[in-house]
C-alpha cells in the first residue's frame, strides 16, 4: 500500500504479509517506510493460528486504508 501526498513531500509504503514460522504457528509481518530513500522498518506479530493472523492483517489494512494508504495501480 502507498500513501503519497506531494504537498507534504510524503511518499510512504506499508506491506502486510501472513507467513508461517519455524517456532510459532503463523505471524503477521509488517514492513513500512519511505519510497524515496528506501529506509524501512519491520514488525512481526506472532499468532497461534492462521485465522488469528488473517484477522490481525485485515485489521491493520483497514486502519491504514482509513489513514489514506491505497493499493498502487498496476499501470
Amino acid at each position: 500500500m502507498h500513501k503519497i501526498v506531494p504537498e507534504q513531500k510524503m511518499a510512504r509504503f506499508y506491506e502486510v504479509h501472513v507467513q508461517s514460522t519455524l517456532l510459532d504457528s503463523h505471524a503477521v509481518v509488517c514492513t513500512w517506510g519511505s519510497i524515496k530513500n528506501g529506509a524501512h522498518r519491520v514488525r512481526m506479530i506472532k499468532t497461534q493460528t492462521i485465522e488469528e493472523a488473517e484477522k490481525i492483517a485485515e485489521r491493520i489494512i483497514r486502519q491504514k486504508t482509513k489513514k489514506g494508504y491505497r493499493t498502487p495501480s498496476s499501470d
